[in-house]
């Protein structure tokens, strides 16, 4: 099958749903399916919304069959002969499609993509084009995302090029107890300093966070340290009127 004759048969069959009301025959195969969007329907069942010329390219060029709700699945196997331009579609979404879809669909909190591209050969630790890793941009609501990068052997430790910050830091300073305590339960260093000298410890009090400082506050080696402008902890939650948060503190590290 060539790719015109995969837009031939998705045309006809959305003709054949839909009718003339949507889909016109007058026009092209291509000017119409670039007009809509498709709900894919994932592995889990669930459902996503897709560009209807720009998922059946892609699906196209990599050989992967797919099935669209209500219209039907479309088998494709295996690769098929490539024209030159498809061919270097192809090499594009290999270099910089691996890491940045990988990455696109943590941030989005996308688990069935996630799993799907873990499970094709992406690699977990590979930095998009931002240089960072998925780890890195995950939802960071969403500790089903980080269970399924750090499964992988995605690194918890790696520092954010601007601050130094880990994505430790980035769920303390946040909130997300749920996703810091899978880090922790994967290696995920809660010691490790960001450029202003601040543990995860440190951003947690100063937000706010009681949930999140409980968990750190056993963990966390030193919890008395100082940041690179004199301030610990519990300073960082005595000035920003953490009252519950000071107190928790002082109780637990004297």
């Amino acid at each position: 099958m060539n790719f015109n004759s995969l837009l031939s048969s998705v045309f006809t069959a959305m003709s054949s749903l839909y009718g003339n009301r949507k889909v016109r025959y007058g026009s092209s195969c291509c000017n119409v399916l670039n007009t809509y969007t498709f709900n894919v329907q994932n592995a889990n069942g669930s459902t996503k919304s897709c560009r209807a010329l720009f998922f059946l390219r892609t699906h196209f060029i990599l050989g992967i069959s797919f099935s669209i709700c209500n219209i039907g699945t479309f088998r494709l196997h295996g690769m098929p002969k490539l024209s030159h331009r498809e061919e270097a579609q192809l090499l594009f979404l290999r270099m910089a499609g691996g890491a940045n879809r990988l990455s696109s669909a943590s941030a989005r909190g996308d688990l069935a993509e996630v799993e799907m591209l873990l499970q094709n050969g992406a690699d977990v630790n590979e930095s998009n084009v931002f240089g960072r890793t998925p780890l890195q941009v995950m939802k960071l609501g969403n500790p089903a995302i980080a269970e399924a990068l750090l499964r992988a052997n995605a690194n918890p430790n790696v520092r954010d090029h601007v601050r130094g910050l880990t994505i430790t830091h980035d769920a303390a300073r946040d909130g997300y107890a749920d996703t810091l305590r899978v880090l922790m339960d994967h290696g995920a260093d809660v010691n490790l300093l960001d450029n202003d000298g601040n543990l995860p410890l440190h951003l947690a009090a100063r937000e706010g966070y009681l949930d999140v400082v409980q968990l750190l506050v056993g963990c966390t080696m030193e919890a008395t340290r100082c940041n690179s402008k004199g301030h610990t902890p519990y300073d960082l939650a005595t000035m920003n009127h953490r009252v519950s948060i000071a107190q928790y503190i002082q109780g637990h590290t004297n």
